[in-house]
């Protein structure tokens, strides 16, 4: 045999060895995964961890309040956020299908109508391993799920403050990303007509419109919601007596 064939060979094997580690390190759980057997509504109707998901008895993933999505045949560590446009309370359960649940309270809508996750909640990542079989008769399913936090490097921490106002006329400006959009949190919903608030090629810029009254208001700590893609954070602003 030449020693060019050798060195054919020798390279082949080194690529085997290579796509064998790469696949079983794509198939490796992330630290935290459980494993859990998950029984039907007929059979127990064990609830996944501390969320209100279940397996009814048309074998179906069901919630009465929080919110899955079906992303597909995944492994457990694949990193990623999906979009929150088509979520439901209600999925079927296939073997290898990675589901994305959420907590409806770790949900921000903004205006446009996109939805994003909050940094500041966590979801639940699950996949499905096999269903629970006794006598034929389906009576659950066997998962692996993982408690996680969206991220995002171009956001500002959760509750980053940006500043205080005190009389008419004065105004904020923070940085944000260029693709960001900002909702306006529930207190300062109620009093947004007390300011201008316009966010411009990645600048928010936060106006105040009327003299500070603590009855009257405005008066107080106010939450911005800014969002980045399908991950979203919150700023806070003061409005103070001079």
């Amino acid at each position: 045999m030449n020693k060019k064939l050798i060195l054919f060979y020798v390279l082949f094997a080194l690529v085997l060895i290579f796509n064998a580690c790469s696949n079983d390190n794509d198939r490796k759980d992330p630290e935290g995964t459980v494993t859990l057997n998950i029984m039907n509504e007929e059979n127990g109707k064990t609830n996944l961890a501390n969320s209100d998901v279940y397996i009814s008895k048309s074998n179906n993933f069901k919630a009465q309040s929080w919110y899955m999505i079906d992303a597909g045949i995944a492994f457990l560590n694949t990193d990623y956020q999906p979009g929150l446009q088509n979520i439901t309370h209600e999925s079927a359960v296939q073997s290898g299908h990675i589901y994305y649940l959420y907590n409806p309270e770790g949900i921000v809508e903004f205006p446009s109508g996109t939805r994003a996750a909050y940094e500041g909640t966590s979801y639940y990542k699950i996949v499905v391993v096999s269903p629970i079989l006794e006598n034929g008769v389906n009576k659950g399913a066997i998962v692996k799920y993982v408690n996680c936090y969206p991220s995002s490097n171009n956001l500002p921490a959760v509750g980053t403050t940006i500043g205080s106002m005190t009389s008419s006329g004065d105004q904020l400006k923070y940085s944000v990303p260029k693709d960001a959009e900002y909702a306006a949190g529930t207190y300062l919903q109620s009093e947004i007509k007390y300011f201008d608030i316009h966010l411009d090629n990645g600048t928010l810029t936060i106006k105040l419109n009327k003299y500070v009254d603590k009855v009257e208001g405005p008066y107080g700590d106010y939450t911005v919601y800014i969002r980045s893609g399908n991950v979203c954070t919150s700023l806070v602003f003061h409005v103070i007596t001079p």
